[in-house]
């Protein structure tokens, strides 16, 4: 982390039985492709958020 390179961490959240491995594997193809985001943390999430804010739910 030290500003070298582009890194992202995200919140995926899925709809129940989506393929989780194909959207991780879309997501991180995408983030390396349309913005230079070479390493991505994602959490993958069906329904409200683990982190409980109002905002992140959907």
């Amino acid at each position: 982390m030290d500003g070298s390179r582009n890194i992202a961490t995200l919140h995926a959240c899925l709809n129940d039985g989506a393929d989780a491995f194909g959207a991780v594997t879309a997501i991180k193809q995408r983030l390396a492709s349309r913005h230079g985001i070479g390493h991505a943390t994602i959490e993958v999430e069906y329904g409200a958020c683990a982190d409980g804010s109002a905002a992140h739910r959907h």
